[in-house]
Protein backbone atom coordinates (compact mmCIF):
# COMPACT_ATOMS: atom_id res chain seq x y z
CA UNK A 1 0.00 0.00 0.00
CA UNK A 2 1.46 3.03 -1.34
CA UNK A 3 1.43 5.99 0.97
CA UNK A 4 1.34 8.75 -1.28
CA UNK A 5 -0.79 11.97 -2.06
CA UNK A 6 -3.40 12.28 -4.62
CA UNK A 7 -4.91 15.47 -6.15
CA UNK A 8 -8.75 14.50 -6.37
CA UNK A 9 -10.59 17.84 -7.18
CA UNK A 10 -11.32 20.00 -10.26
CA UNK A 11 -8.74 21.64 -12.24
CA UNK A 12 -10.55 24.92 -13.72
CA UNK A 13 -9.32 25.44 -17.56
CA UNK A 14 -7.98 29.08 -17.67
CA UNK A 15 -10.38 29.98 -20.44
CA UNK A 16 -9.05 33.86 -20.91
CA UNK A 17 -8.57 35.45 -24.34
CA UNK A 18 -5.61 37.89 -24.10
CA UNK A 19 -5.57 39.02 -27.72
CA UNK A 20 -9.17 40.24 -27.00
CA UNK A 21 -7.90 41.87 -23.71
CA UNK A 22 -5.53 44.09 -26.05
CA UNK A 23 -8.26 44.98 -28.52
CA UNK A 24 -10.36 46.32 -26.27
CA UNK A 25 -7.69 48.07 -24.32
CA UNK A 26 -6.61 49.83 -27.74
CA UNK A 27 -10.80 50.30 -28.04
CA UNK A 28 -11.26 51.91 -25.05
CA UNK A 29 -7.70 53.90 -25.65
CA UNK A 30 -9.27 54.99 -29.47
CA UNK A 31 -12.30 56.02 -27.73
CA UNK A 32 -10.61 58.35 -24.97
CA UNK A 33 -8.41 60.06 -27.44
CA UNK A 34 -11.51 60.77 -29.68
CA UNK A 35 -13.03 61.86 -26.48
CA UNK A 36 -10.20 64.42 -25.93
CA UNK A 37 -9.64 65.33 -29.76
CA UNK A 38 -13.54 66.44 -29.55
CA UNK A 39 -12.68 68.14 -26.22
CA UNK A 40 -9.79 69.70 -28.00
CA UNK A 41 -11.95 70.80 -30.62
CA UNK A 42 -14.48 72.18 -28.66
CA UNK A 43 -12.16 74.12 -27.40
CA UNK A 44 -10.63 75.48 -30.04
CA UNK A 45 -14.26 76.42 -30.77
CA UNK A 46 -14.45 78.71 -28.04
CA UNK A 47 -11.38 80.13 -28.10
CA UNK A 48 -11.72 81.22 -31.92
CA UNK A 49 -15.11 82.54 -31.31
CA UNK A 50 -14.23 84.24 -28.03
CA UNK A 51 -11.03 85.64 -30.03
CA UNK A 52 -13.84 86.99 -32.33
CA UNK A 53 -16.25 87.98 -29.89
CA UNK A 54 -13.44 90.81 -28.08
CA UNK A 55 -12.24 91.20 -31.79
CA UNK A 56 -15.28 92.45 -32.97
CA UNK A 57 -16.16 94.15 -29.75
CA UNK A 58 -12.88 96.38 -29.93
CA UNK A 59 -11.85 99.27 -31.36
CA UNK A 60 -8.97 100.21 -33.73
CA UNK A 61 -6.83 103.48 -34.05
CA UNK A 62 -8.37 105.91 -37.06
CA UNK A 63 -5.79 108.43 -37.42
CA UNK A 64 -7.93 109.92 -40.31
CA UNK A 65 -7.34 113.57 -40.49
CA UNK A 66 -4.49 113.87 -37.77
CA UNK A 67 -0.92 115.01 -37.69
CA UNK A 68 -0.25 115.66 -34.24
CA UNK A 69 1.87 112.94 -32.37
CA UNK A 70 0.35 113.82 -28.99
CA UNK A 71 -2.97 113.37 -30.12
CA UNK A 72 -2.61 110.50 -31.74
CA UNK A 73 -0.86 109.08 -28.68
CA UNK A 74 -3.42 109.61 -26.85
CA UNK A 75 -5.82 107.88 -28.88
CA UNK A 76 -3.90 104.84 -29.14
CA UNK A 77 -4.17 105.62 -25.11
CA UNK A 78 -7.52 105.20 -25.14
CA UNK A 79 -8.18 102.65 -27.71
CA UNK A 80 -5.59 100.35 -25.73
CA UNK A 81 -7.76 100.97 -22.67
CA UNK A 82 -10.87 100.19 -24.01
CA UNK A 83 -9.33 96.96 -25.96
CA UNK A 84 -8.20 95.66 -22.43
CA UNK A 85 -11.65 95.88 -20.61
CA UNK A 86 -13.10 94.31 -23.57
CA UNK A 87 -10.72 91.39 -23.03
CA UNK A 88 -10.56 91.22 -19.27
CA UNK A 89 -14.81 90.91 -18.92
CA UNK A 90 -15.73 89.35 -22.17
CA UNK A 91 -16.91 86.13 -20.90
CA UNK A 92 -19.19 87.93 -17.99
CA UNK A 93 -20.42 90.35 -20.50
CA UNK A 94 -22.59 87.45 -22.21
CA UNK A 95 -23.85 86.86 -18.98
CA UNK A 96 -24.36 90.66 -16.98
CA UNK A 97 -25.93 93.16 -18.89
CA UNK A 98 -24.42 95.74 -16.56
CA UNK A 99 -21.05 95.17 -17.93
CA UNK A 100 -22.46 95.41 -21.85
CA UNK A 101 -23.29 98.15 -20.95
CA UNK A 102 -20.34 99.68 -19.59
CA UNK A 103 -18.20 98.21 -23.01
CA UNK A 104 -21.00 100.50 -24.91
CA UNK A 105 -20.47 103.52 -22.97
CA UNK A 106 -16.48 103.06 -22.87
CA UNK A 107 -17.03 102.63 -27.04
CA UNK A 108 -18.77 105.74 -27.15
CA UNK A 109 -16.31 107.75 -25.27
CA UNK A 110 -13.72 106.05 -27.67
CA UNK A 111 -15.38 107.34 -30.92
CA UNK A 112 -16.36 110.99 -29.30
CA UNK A 113 -12.81 111.34 -28.06
CA UNK A 114 -11.49 110.88 -32.26
CA UNK A 115 -13.90 113.12 -33.33
CA UNK A 116 -12.59 115.60 -30.58
CA UNK A 117 -9.25 114.73 -31.56
CA UNK A 118 -9.70 115.19 -35.36
CA UNK A 119 -11.52 118.78 -34.34
CA UNK A 120 -8.82 119.76 -31.90
CA UNK A 121 -5.89 118.97 -34.62
CA UNK A 122 -7.90 121.26 -37.31
CA UNK A 123 -7.89 123.87 -34.94
CA UNK A 124 -3.92 123.73 -34.06
CA UNK A 125 -2.98 123.52 -37.45
CA UNK A 126 -5.90 126.53 -38.32
CA UNK A 127 -4.06 128.96 -35.50
CA UNK A 128 -0.63 128.05 -35.95
CA UNK A 129 1.37 131.08 -35.22
CA UNK A 130 3.56 129.57 -38.55
CA UNK A 131 0.07 129.27 -40.32
CA UNK A 132 0.05 132.17 -42.98
CA UNK A 133 -3.80 132.37 -42.75
CA UNK A 134 -3.41 132.95 -38.91
CA UNK A 135 -1.08 135.71 -39.57
CA UNK A 136 -3.42 138.32 -39.71
CA UNK A 137 -6.10 136.95 -36.86
CA UNK A 138 -5.80 139.30 -33.44
CA UNK A 139 -6.22 136.94 -30.41
CA UNK A 140 -7.66 137.20 -27.02
CA UNK A 141 -5.02 137.41 -24.45
CA UNK A 142 -4.87 137.30 -20.52
CA UNK A 143 -3.75 139.64 -17.92
CA UNK A 144 0.01 138.78 -18.63
CA UNK A 145 -0.58 139.21 -22.61
CA UNK A 146 -0.31 135.26 -23.18
CA UNK A 147 -2.15 134.38 -26.51
CA UNK A 148 -5.35 132.54 -25.14
CA UNK A 149 -5.18 129.76 -27.98
CA UNK A 150 -1.75 128.97 -27.00
CA UNK A 151 -2.52 128.65 -23.31
CA UNK A 152 -5.84 126.38 -23.58
CA UNK A 153 -3.91 124.13 -26.68
CA UNK A 154 -1.19 123.29 -23.69
CA UNK A 155 -3.47 123.20 -21.10
CA UNK A 156 -5.50 120.30 -23.29
CA UNK A 157 -2.13 118.24 -23.64
CA UNK A 158 -1.16 118.70 -20.10
CA UNK A 159 -4.27 117.55 -19.06
CA UNK A 160 -3.59 114.15 -21.64
CA UNK A 161 -0.41 113.68 -19.76
CA UNK A 162 -1.52 113.53 -15.87
CA UNK A 163 -4.74 112.09 -16.80
CA UNK A 164 -7.18 114.42 -15.88
CA UNK A 165 -8.81 115.15 -19.20
CA UNK A 166 -12.58 115.62 -18.83
CA UNK A 167 -14.11 114.54 -22.38
CA UNK A 168 -17.69 116.08 -21.52
CA UNK A 169 -16.29 119.22 -20.15
CA UNK A 170 -13.51 120.23 -23.28
CA UNK A 171 -16.41 118.96 -25.68
CA UNK A 172 -18.32 121.85 -24.20
CA UNK A 173 -15.73 124.48 -24.02
CA UNK A 174 -14.35 123.76 -27.51
CA UNK A 175 -15.68 126.66 -29.57
CA UNK A 176 -14.62 128.91 -27.04
CA UNK A 177 -11.25 127.08 -26.24
CA UNK A 178 -10.24 128.53 -29.93
CA UNK A 179 -12.63 130.33 -32.26
CA UNK A 180 -13.93 132.23 -29.04
CA UNK A 181 -10.57 133.50 -28.74
CA UNK A 182 -10.48 135.13 -32.12
CA UNK A 183 -11.13 138.74 -31.98
CA UNK A 184 -13.49 139.27 -34.07
CA UNK A 185 -13.54 143.05 -35.19
CA UNK A 186 -16.88 144.70 -35.89
CA UNK A 187 -18.13 146.57 -38.89
CA UNK A 188 -20.05 148.96 -37.08
CA UNK A 189 -19.74 149.97 -33.45
CA UNK A 190 -20.50 147.28 -30.88
CA UNK A 191 -22.86 150.24 -29.25
CA UNK A 192 -24.78 150.53 -32.26
CA UNK A 193 -26.38 146.61 -31.56
CA UNK A 194 -26.61 146.49 -27.99
CA UNK A 195 -28.40 149.99 -28.34
CA UNK A 196 -30.69 148.05 -30.40
CA UNK A 197 -31.05 145.21 -28.29
CA UNK A 198 -32.44 146.86 -25.28
CA UNK A 199 -35.08 148.81 -26.77
CA UNK A 200 -38.19 147.34 -25.67
CA UNK A 201 -41.54 147.18 -27.21
CA UNK A 202 -43.37 146.98 -24.16
CA UNK A 203 -42.44 148.05 -20.66
CA UNK A 204 -44.88 148.45 -17.78
CA UNK A 205 -43.26 151.98 -16.19
CA UNK A 206 -42.69 153.07 -12.41
CA UNK A 207 -46.12 155.16 -12.61
CA UNK A 208 -48.04 151.79 -14.20
CA UNK A 209 -48.28 153.07 -17.48
CA UNK A 210 -47.32 150.79 -20.76
CA UNK A 211 -44.21 152.33 -22.40
CA UNK A 212 -42.24 151.07 -25.73
CA UNK A 213 -38.14 152.59 -26.32
CA UNK A 214 -35.56 152.31 -23.58
CA UNK A 215 -36.18 151.28 -19.92
CA UNK A 216 -35.18 153.94 -16.92
CA UNK A 217 -31.90 152.19 -15.80
CA UNK A 218 -30.20 151.28 -19.13
CA UNK A 219 -28.22 154.32 -19.30
CA UNK A 220 -26.33 152.82 -16.21
CA UNK A 221 -25.89 149.43 -18.00
CA UNK A 222 -24.93 151.14 -21.29
CA UNK A 223 -22.30 153.44 -19.73
CA UNK A 224 -20.59 150.11 -17.64
CA UNK A 225 -20.72 148.01 -20.90
CA UNK A 226 -19.30 150.94 -23.23
CA UNK A 227 -16.62 151.29 -20.44
CA UNK A 228 -15.73 147.54 -20.35
CA UNK A 229 -15.14 147.30 -24.05
CA UNK A 230 -13.48 150.51 -24.30
CA UNK A 231 -10.61 150.71 -21.51
CA UNK A 232 -7.58 149.49 -22.59
CA UNK A 233 -6.21 146.13 -20.50
CA UNK A 234 -3.77 147.54 -18.40
CA UNK A 235 -1.09 144.95 -18.96
CA UNK A 236 -1.00 144.91 -22.72
CA UNK A 237 -2.22 148.01 -23.65
CA UNK A 238 -4.45 146.91 -26.10
CA UNK A 239 -8.07 147.48 -26.93
CA UNK A 240 -10.55 144.47 -27.11
CA UNK A 241 -11.11 144.72 -30.97
CA UNK A 242 -10.15 147.16 -33.79
CA UNK A 243 -13.33 148.73 -33.49
CA UNK A 244 -13.33 149.82 -29.95
CA UNK A 245 -9.99 151.73 -30.97
CA UNK A 246 -11.32 153.07 -34.23
CA UNK A 247 -14.55 154.50 -31.51
CA UNK A 248 -11.98 156.07 -28.96
CA UNK A 249 -9.30 157.40 -31.71
CA UNK A 250 -10.78 158.30 -34.98
CA UNK A 251 -14.46 157.60 -35.67
CA UNK A 252 -16.68 159.48 -33.18
CA UNK A 253 -18.36 162.72 -34.30
CA UNK A 254 -20.09 165.20 -32.34
CA UNK A 255 -21.74 168.57 -33.16
CA UNK A 256 -20.81 171.39 -30.52
CA UNK A 257 -22.00 174.74 -30.82
CA UNK A 258 -22.00 174.75 -35.09
CA UNK A 259 -18.94 172.68 -34.88
CA UNK A 260 -18.01 169.34 -35.71
CA UNK A 261 -15.38 167.40 -33.60
CA UNK A 262 -14.14 164.40 -33.08
CA UNK A 263 -14.04 162.58 -29.75
CA UNK A 264 -10.26 163.37 -28.23
CA UNK A 265 -11.50 167.11 -29.66
CA UNK A 266 -14.62 167.51 -28.05
CA UNK A 267 -13.42 166.32 -24.78
CA UNK A 268 -10.07 168.69 -25.01
CA UNK A 269 -13.18 171.22 -25.54
CA UNK A 270 -15.51 170.80 -23.12
CA UNK A 271 -13.78 169.49 -20.54
CA UNK A 272 -10.11 171.05 -20.57
CA UNK A 273 -11.25 174.01 -22.47
CA UNK A 274 -9.03 174.04 -25.51
CA UNK A 275 -11.07 175.42 -28.19
CA UNK A 276 -8.43 175.57 -30.52
CA UNK A 277 -7.34 172.67 -32.65
CA UNK A 278 -5.40 170.13 -30.46
CA UNK A 279 -1.69 170.05 -30.93
CA UNK A 280 -0.07 166.72 -31.63
CA UNK A 281 1.34 166.79 -28.25
CA UNK A 282 -2.01 166.99 -26.66
CA UNK A 283 -3.55 164.16 -28.56
CA UNK A 284 -0.73 161.63 -28.01
CA UNK A 285 -2.03 161.59 -24.53
CA UNK A 286 -4.78 159.71 -25.43
CA UNK A 287 -2.81 157.08 -27.40
CA UNK A 288 -2.06 153.77 -25.47
CA UNK A 289 0.50 153.52 -27.93
CA UNK A 290 2.59 156.59 -27.02
CA UNK A 291 4.82 157.70 -24.80
CA UNK A 292 3.02 160.37 -23.47
CA UNK A 293 0.26 158.59 -22.57
CA UNK A 294 -1.87 159.35 -19.84
CA UNK A 295 -3.73 156.54 -18.01
CA UNK A 296 -6.12 158.70 -16.05
CA UNK A 297 -6.85 161.34 -19.05
CA UNK A 298 -7.72 158.03 -20.55
CA UNK A 299 -9.98 156.87 -18.24
CA UNK A 300 -11.65 160.16 -17.96
CA UNK A 301 -12.12 160.39 -21.84
CA UNK A 302 -13.60 156.78 -22.05
CA UNK A 303 -16.07 157.86 -19.88
CA UNK A 304 -16.58 161.60 -21.21
CA UNK A 305 -17.18 159.18 -24.67
CA UNK A 306 -19.40 156.82 -23.27
CA UNK A 307 -21.82 159.88 -22.07
CA UNK A 308 -21.27 161.75 -25.33
CA UNK A 309 -22.48 159.07 -27.54
CA UNK A 310 -25.07 157.73 -25.19
CA UNK A 311 -26.80 161.64 -25.29
CA UNK A 312 -26.40 161.45 -29.13
CA UNK A 313 -27.74 157.89 -30.07
CA UNK A 314 -30.54 158.17 -27.54
CA UNK A 315 -31.75 161.49 -28.93
CA UNK A 316 -34.01 159.78 -31.55
CA UNK A 317 -34.87 156.83 -29.51
CA UNK A 318 -37.12 158.69 -27.14
CA UNK A 319 -39.88 156.69 -24.68
CA UNK A 320 -43.12 156.35 -26.19
CA UNK A 321 -46.59 156.24 -23.77
CA UNK A 322 -48.50 153.40 -25.05
CA UNK A 323 -50.97 153.62 -22.52
CA UNK A 324 -51.94 155.01 -19.39
CA UNK A 325 -52.96 152.04 -16.60
CA UNK A 326 -56.36 152.52 -15.46
CA UNK A 327 -56.77 155.02 -13.03
CA UNK A 328 -59.41 155.36 -10.09
CA UNK A 329 -62.52 158.02 -10.57
CA UNK A 330 -61.22 161.16 -9.56
CA UNK A 331 -57.67 160.63 -10.75
CA UNK A 332 -57.98 162.74 -13.80
CA UNK A 333 -57.13 166.82 -13.94
CA UNK A 334 -60.21 168.99 -14.86
CA UNK A 335 -60.29 170.75 -17.94
CA UNK A 336 -59.96 174.17 -15.68
CA UNK A 337 -56.89 173.00 -14.28
CA UNK A 338 -55.20 171.46 -17.57
CA UNK A 339 -55.84 175.32 -19.00
CA UNK A 340 -54.36 176.82 -15.67
CA UNK A 341 -51.07 174.92 -15.67
CA UNK A 342 -50.57 175.21 -19.14
CA UNK A 343 -51.61 179.04 -19.34
CA UNK A 344 -48.87 181.50 -19.23
CA UNK A 345 -47.22 183.19 -15.90
CA UNK A 346 -46.63 185.96 -14.54
CA UNK A 347 -43.33 185.45 -12.96
CA UNK A 348 -40.97 182.92 -13.92
CA UNK A 349 -37.23 182.46 -12.69
CA UNK A 350 -34.47 181.33 -15.48
CA UNK A 351 -32.34 178.44 -15.11
CA UNK A 352 -29.92 178.86 -17.81
CA UNK A 353 -32.43 178.79 -21.22
CA UNK A 354 -35.03 177.19 -19.32
CA UNK A 355 -37.96 179.97 -17.18
CA UNK A 356 -39.69 177.69 -14.45
CA UNK A 357 -42.96 179.15 -13.94
CA UNK A 358 -43.09 180.50 -10.68
CA UNK A 359 -46.67 182.03 -10.94
CA UNK A 360 -48.93 180.93 -6.92
CA UNK A 361 -50.88 178.02 -7.97
CA UNK A 362 -48.71 176.76 -10.81
CA UNK A 363 -46.48 174.95 -8.77
CA UNK A 364 -45.98 173.59 -5.43
CA UNK A 365 -43.56 174.10 -2.61
CA UNK A 366 -42.12 170.93 -0.78
CA UNK A 367 -39.47 171.97 0.90
CA UNK A 368 -39.83 171.00 4.08
CA UNK A 369 -41.05 167.40 2.73
CA UNK A 370 -37.16 166.03 2.60
CA UNK A 371 -37.13 164.52 -0.66
CA UNK A 372 -33.76 163.56 -1.30
CA UNK A 373 -32.36 162.50 -4.75
CA UNK A 374 -28.86 161.52 -6.21
CA UNK A 375 -27.60 163.52 -8.87
CA UNK A 376 -24.64 163.14 -11.33
CA UNK A 377 -24.17 165.73 -14.11
CA UNK A 378 -26.25 163.86 -16.95
CA UNK A 379 -29.30 164.41 -14.24
CA UNK A 380 -30.24 167.55 -14.83
CA UNK A 381 -32.97 169.13 -17.10
CA UNK A 382 -30.99 170.06 -20.50
CA UNK A 383 -30.87 173.51 -21.36
CA UNK A 384 -29.63 175.16 -18.31
CA UNK A 385 -26.19 176.33 -19.71
CA UNK A 386 -23.78 177.56 -17.11
CA UNK A 387 -25.51 176.31 -13.96
CA UNK A 388 -24.99 172.73 -15.94
CA UNK A 389 -21.19 173.67 -16.22
CA UNK A 390 -21.68 174.85 -12.14
CA UNK A 391 -22.85 171.85 -11.31
CA UNK A 392 -20.29 170.09 -13.02
CA UNK A 393 -17.27 171.57 -10.87
CA UNK A 394 -19.43 170.84 -7.56
CA UNK A 395 -19.74 167.36 -8.81
CA UNK A 396 -15.90 167.11 -9.72
CA UNK A 397 -14.94 168.35 -6.37
CA UNK A 398 -17.75 166.22 -4.46
CA UNK A 399 -16.58 162.80 -5.98
CA UNK A 400 -12.50 163.38 -6.03
CA UNK A 401 -12.84 160.38 -2.90
CA UNK A 402 -13.70 157.98 -5.01
CA UNK A 403 -17.73 158.45 -4.72
CA UNK A 404 -19.99 158.24 -7.89
CA UNK A 405 -22.98 160.49 -7.06
CA UNK A 406 -24.21 163.52 -4.93
CA UNK A 407 -27.89 163.97 -2.78
CA UNK A 408 -29.77 167.19 -3.42
CA UNK A 409 -32.64 168.42 -1.63
CA UNK A 410 -36.16 168.82 -3.37
CA UNK A 411 -37.43 172.01 -2.55
CA UNK A 412 -39.85 172.78 -5.71
CA UNK A 413 -42.15 170.92 -8.50
CA UNK A 414 -43.24 172.93 -11.44
CA UNK A 415 -43.58 173.33 -14.85
CA UNK A 416 -41.17 175.51 -17.50
CA UNK A 417 -42.73 177.64 -19.81
CA UNK A 418 -42.75 175.18 -22.34
CA UNK A 419 -45.02 172.92 -19.81
CA UNK A 420 -42.31 170.37 -19.28
CA UNK A 421 -42.61 168.92 -15.68
CA UNK A 422 -39.48 169.49 -13.40
CA UNK A 423 -38.21 169.70 -10.02
CA UNK A 424 -36.06 171.92 -8.27
CA UNK A 425 -33.06 171.19 -6.19
CA UNK A 426 -30.89 172.36 -3.92
CA UNK A 427 -27.09 171.36 -3.68
CA UNK A 428 -24.20 173.00 -2.26
CA UNK A 429 -26.81 175.91 -1.37
CA UNK A 430 -27.00 176.72 -5.41
CA UNK A 431 -30.39 175.24 -7.34
CA UNK A 432 -30.88 173.41 -10.31
CA UNK A 433 -33.67 171.74 -12.18
CA UNK A 434 -34.30 167.76 -12.68
CA UNK A 435 -36.80 166.12 -14.72
CA UNK A 436 -39.99 165.81 -12.96
CA UNK A 437 -39.84 162.06 -13.63
CA UNK A 438 -36.91 161.94 -11.35
CA UNK A 439 -38.74 161.79 -8.03
CA UNK A 440 -42.30 159.93 -9.39
CA UNK A 441 -42.73 157.80 -6.56
CA UNK A 442 -42.73 160.11 -3.95
CA UNK A 443 -45.28 162.22 -6.45
CA UNK A 444 -47.89 159.41 -5.47
CA UNK A 445 -47.46 160.42 -1.83
CA UNK A 446 -48.40 163.69 -2.39
CA UNK A 447 -51.87 164.90 -0.97
CA UNK A 448 -54.85 164.56 -3.50
CA UNK A 449 -55.40 168.21 -5.02
CA UNK A 450 -52.42 169.55 -4.20
CA UNK A 451 -50.10 171.40 -6.97
CA UNK A 452 -47.67 168.44 -6.83
CA UNK A 453 -50.58 165.54 -7.29
CA UNK A 454 -51.51 167.41 -10.52
CA UNK A 455 -48.63 167.62 -11.57
CA UNK A 456 -47.89 163.91 -11.10
CA UNK A 457 -51.51 163.57 -13.32
CA UNK A 458 -50.59 165.77 -15.99
CA UNK A 459 -49.44 164.85 -19.62
CA UNK A 460 -47.87 167.52 -20.98
CA UNK A 461 -48.42 167.16 -25.50
CA UNK A 462 -46.21 168.02 -27.79
CA UNK A 463 -47.64 169.21 -31.05
CA UNK A 464 -49.14 167.05 -33.41
CA UNK A 465 -49.18 164.17 -30.82
CA UNK A 466 -52.91 163.22 -29.92
CA UNK A 467 -53.48 163.63 -25.76
CA UNK A 468 -52.26 160.69 -23.85
CA UNK A 469 -49.34 160.12 -26.56
CA UNK A 470 -46.65 162.00 -25.30
CA UNK A 471 -42.81 161.64 -25.46
CA UNK A 472 -40.65 161.26 -22.49
CA UNK A 473 -37.18 161.40 -22.90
Amino acid sequence: MSNGLFFTGTVLKNNRNLLEEENARKRLDLLEEQINMRKQDAADRRLATRQSGIKSSSVETDFTGISDPRIKSEIINRASDFNNFVANNYEEALENPLIQSEIQSRRDDVKLFTEYARSLDTKITKYDPLNPDAASLRYQTDDDGNNMIELNKANIFQEFEDGTFNLKDRVTSFDNDFDGQVIQDETTPGYMGYLDDIQSESFIGADENTYSGLKPGEKDQFLNRFKKNHLINPRTGTFASTQAEKDYMTNERFEIDGNVYDGIGAYLLEEEGIDNEPSPEERERFNPKSELFDTETHTKYVDYLANKIWERETANRNTLLISKAPREQGDELSQEDIDFLTGPSSSVKPYGDVDFKLETGMYDDVADRGIEVTLLPESLFPGQGERQERFNDLYKDAVSDGSKSVKAQVTRLGLTTNNEKVAVVNYATEEFLIPLDAISGELKELKKGSIGNKLDLFKPTTAGQAEGDALFD
